[in-house]
């Protein structure tokens, strides 16, 4: 958001303070001026659970490292605080950075949070301005500090918990099929946008969007008859996504108070299940299709909810 005192507007830290009650966990997504008004936002919401964003967005590029490292600091004193380890290529000079620019920015983040409370993520596709994926594994693997073993690197590359983005949703609930493996290893999951990075809504699509045009066709014809119906499908999305008891994280990313009180007070709305069936229906032709991200040999997995990408292939 433009002003980012607005997180202190009473409308705002009351929406919060009903995630903190309900145990909901928060994205937070904050750049390195900022970290102030998240740090006093937090005072008053001492309760609140979250991750702390691309580690808060530190100005790697002109190499700043303070006040950004006490902040980040004073964040993680907070035991309920995650810290993802993502996003950080985009903050580097994308025509000339090198490995060694990131190791004092990681190493401070993950001795601030400790390998129980950190997370890998890879910022996919944004990460393309700057890196390809298999860049962005390659310098946090290098600048994992030297005494850190198998067990923390397994902590960091999922061993905490899974991230996943798209696959518990109208079109795509792949993630069931992980379930049963991350509940036997002892996994947390969030599940990650349940609009499906914008699909499920009424707005136009991102130009930047990968699904491709099969898929963008049946969600918005599946927008479309929620309309018709009165209804809208991002109510219906974010229903359908927070009533399975198996998954008991949701992400919801949103830019306003009004969007945060809406969504929670959606949770609590009945859901309209003749609406669900004919969606799902509508979706059907595309149940479960995706697209390509992160390394190819990590797209799809076996089980009955595997995902496919757009074109048939796994």
């Amino acid at each position: 958001m433009p002003d980012a005192s607005r997180i202190l507007e009473p409308a705002f830290v009351e929406a919060l303070r009903g995630y903190a009650d309900e145990d909901i966990p928060v994205d937070l997504l904050v750049t390195a001026d900022r970290m102030d008004e998240v740090l006093e936002l937090l005072r008053q919401v001492p309760r609140l659970r979250g991750i702390v964003d691309h580690l808060a967005k530190p100005g790697i590029r002109e190499r700043r490292f303070e006040p950004w490292a006490s902040r980040l600091s004073e964040l993680a004193r907070l035991p309920n605080l995650y810290g993802k380890m993502s996003g950080l290529v985009t903050e580097a000079d994308s025509a000339a950075w090198k490995t060694e620019d990131f190791v004092p920015y990681i190493r401070h983040a993950l001795h601030a949070f400790g390998p129980e409370r950190v997370l890998f993520g890879s910022d996919w596709p944004v990460c393309l301005l700057a890196a390809p994926y298999g860049q962005v594994t390659e310098i946090l693997r290098q600048a994992l500090p030297d005494e850190w073993g198998e067990r923390e690197r397994a902590l960091l590359f999922g061993g905490n918990a899974i991230l996943s983005y798209c696959h518990y949703s109208l079109n795509d609930n792949s993630l069931l099929g992980l379930l049963p493996l991350l509940q036997e290893r002892g996994v947390g999951v969030v599940n990650a946008s349940p609009l499906s990075m914008g699909l499920l809504g009424t707005r136009p699509i991102a130009g930047w969007h990968p699904a491709g045009e099969k898929l963008r066709a049946a969600c918005r014809m599946a927008a479309e008859h929620c309309a018709a119906k009165g209804s809208d499908i991002a109510k219906l999305a974010v229903q359908y996504s927070t009533r399975n008891e198996r998954i008991p994280t949701t992400l919801v990313s949103t830019a306003t108070p009004a969007n945060i009180v809406k969504n929670a007070a959606w949770t609590d709305e009945p859901l309209d299940e003749e609406l669900l069936r004919e969606v799902l229906d509508i979706l059907k032709p595309v149940h479960n299709v995706s697209w390509v991200s992160g390394r190819p040999e990590y797209n799809g997995f076996s089980g009955e909810s595997a995902t496919q990408t757009e074109g048939g292939g796994r």
